[in-house]
C-alpha cells in the first residue's frame, strides 16, 4: 500500500459513521475525506464501506483491514506513551473518556483537578455517551452493564445505587418520570414499572435530565441515591428495600492493554467511583414522608 495515511481517514469513517464527522476529528473538510476513501477503494479493489440508513458501514469483506488499523493505532499510541513515560518527556497525552452525563458531570469532572495535579501533561476530554455501544472515536469508554462487541479489555469498576424517590410536595402519587424506550430493560426501569404497575407520564434520554424534571414536575422516578438522598424535597418510596445497583464498567482497545497513560487513567477513574461510595457512606439520610 503506497498510501498508508489513507488509513487514517478509513478508521475516522468507521469510528464516527460519517464524512462530516471524520472531516471534523481530522480538522480537514468533508471532500479530501471523500477523496481519500475513494482512493483506497481503488487499492483495495472494492467499496470499503456501504452507505445504509445515512451512515457508512463496514464492507464485511474488509474487516481483515479494520482489525490491522484499529491494532496500529492502538499500539502507536501505546508506544509513543511508553517512550513518553521511560524519557520523562513532557509531551502531551491526549486521551477523551466517554461516559453517560450522570458519570461525567457528577463523578469524574469533581476529580477532574486531581488527575491535572498527577500528570499535568495530560489532555482529557470528557465526551457524553448514552449506556450502550462501542468505543467509537473515544479512547476510554464508561458505561453500565459490560461490553460485548469489540476486541476491547473490560473491567468493572464499581456500581450506582438506585432508589425510588418522590417529591415532598408531589401530589400525583402514582405519576413518575423514566427514561426513554431506549433504556426500557435497565434494572431501575422495570423496577419503576413494577412499582407504578403503568408506563412512565414523562420520559427523558438520561438520568441527569431524571432529577432535573422530577423537581420541576413534583413527580417520581428512580434516581441515584447519591444524588437524591442529599436532596431535602426528596424522600425514597420504599426505604427498607435494598437499592438496586447497576454495574459500571470500563473499556478500551485490546490494542492499548499495556498503555501506561490508559493504565494510570483507569485507576483515576476507579478511584473516582470508590470516592463516590465513600461520599454515599458518609451523606445523611434522607426523610422519610
Amino acid at each position: 500500500m503506497d498510501n498508508w495515511d489513507d488509513l487514517k481517514f478509513f478508521l475516522a469513517v468507521h469510528k464516527t459513521g460519517t464524512m462530516v464527522s471524520a472531516a471534523k476529528i481530522l480538522g480537514t473538510n468533508v471532500a479530501t475525506v471523500s477523496r481519500r476513501i475513494e482512493r483506497l477503494n481503488a487499492e483495495v479493489g472494492t467499496a470499503v464501506f456501504v452507505k445504509s440508513a445515512g451512515h457508512w458501514q463496514l464492507n464485511p469483506s474488509v474487516q481483515g483491514l479494520l482489525r490491522i488499523t484499529e491494532d496500529f493505532e492502538g499500539r502507536l499510541a501505546n508506544e509513543l506513551n511508553w517512550i513518553s513515560n521511560r524519557t520523562g518527556s513532557l509531551a502531551t497525552t491526549r486521551l477523551k473518556i466517554g461516559a453517560p452525563p450522570l458519570i461525567t458531570d457528577r463523578v469524574l469532572a469533581p476529580k477532574i483537578g486531581e488527575a491535572f495535579e498527577n500528570h499535568p501533561n495530560y489532555s482529557i476530554e470528557l465526551h457524553d455517551r448514552p449506556s450502550g455501544g462501542g468505543l467509537n472515536d473515544v479512547d476510554i469508554l464508561i458505561r453500565a452493564g459490560r461490553p460485548e462487541h469489540g476486541r476491547l479489555v473490560t473491567k468493572r469498576i464499581g456500581d450506582i445505587d438506585f432508589r425510588l424517590y418522590g417529591h415532598k410536595d408531589g401530589t400525583r402519587k402514582t405519576a413518575w418520570v423514566g427514561l426513554t424506550q431506549a433504556s426500557e430493560d435497565m434494572a431501575h426501569m422495570r423496577y419503576a414499572r413494577d412499582y407504578f404497575g403503568h408506563e412512565p407520564s414523562l420520559r427523558a434520554t438520561q438520568v441527569m435530565s431524571l432529577y432535573q424534571l422530577v423537581k420541576a414536575t413534583r413527580l417520581s422516578a428512580a434516581l441515584p441515591v447519591f444524588m437524591a438522598a442529599a436532596d431535602p424535597d426528596l424522600y425514597p418510596l420504599e426505604p427498607e428495600a435494598d437499592p438496586i445497583s447497576i454495574d459500571i464498567w470500563i473499556a478500551y482497545h485490546n490494542s492499548r492493554r499495556t498503555d501506561p497513560a490508559i493504565q494510570r487513567t483507569v485507576q483515576w477513574v476507579s478511584g473516582c467511583f470508590k470516592n463516590l461510595v465513600k461520599q454515599a457512606e458518609l451523606e445523611p439520610a434522607s426523610n422519610t414522608f
